[in-house]
Formats: C-alpha cells, sequence, structure tokens
C-alpha cells in the first residue's frame, strides 16, 4: 500500500493586538482507497455471517450480529 505526504505553508494571523501574520508548515497524508468488494454471499444457516470478497482477492468475514469482522 503506497502513500503521498504533502507539505503545505498555510498563513493566519495571531489573535493577539498586533495580528501579525505567520505561516504554519501543515503535512497531509494522503492514503489509497481501501479495495473494493466484489463479490458478497451470506451463510446457508446464518444470514448473519457475511463473506466479502475484496478486489485485492482478500476474503472478509463480517458477523453483523457482533458488528465484528
Amino acid at each position: 500500500m503506497h502513500q503521498v505526504s504533502l507539505m503545505h505553508w498555510i498563513s493566519f494571523q495571531y489573535s493577539d493586538a498586533h495580528c501579525r501574520p505567520c505561516l504554519t508548515q501543515v503535512m497531509t497524508t494522503f492514503m489509497p482507497p481501501p479495495p473494493a468488494a466484489t463479490f458478497l454471499a451470506f451463510h446457508p444457516q446464518d444470514n448473519n455471517i457475511i463473506a466479502i470478497g475484496m478486489e485485492d482477492s482478500t476474503i472478509q468475514i463480517y458477523n453483523v450480529r457482533v458488528d465484528e469482522v
């Protein structure tokens, strides 16, 4: 998984009597979105259990009743 970090400068003013401008460095990190779901299957005896096939070939088993993967 790749991430991209960008640094940029923003300008704002102090709240003191002089209202001096100030530059502040801000770092923003962009992460790629999680892989998309490509398949969904319900357990044959328990509809609260769902298997989710992901774009990256992983499979997540989700229990709806306890809200847990």
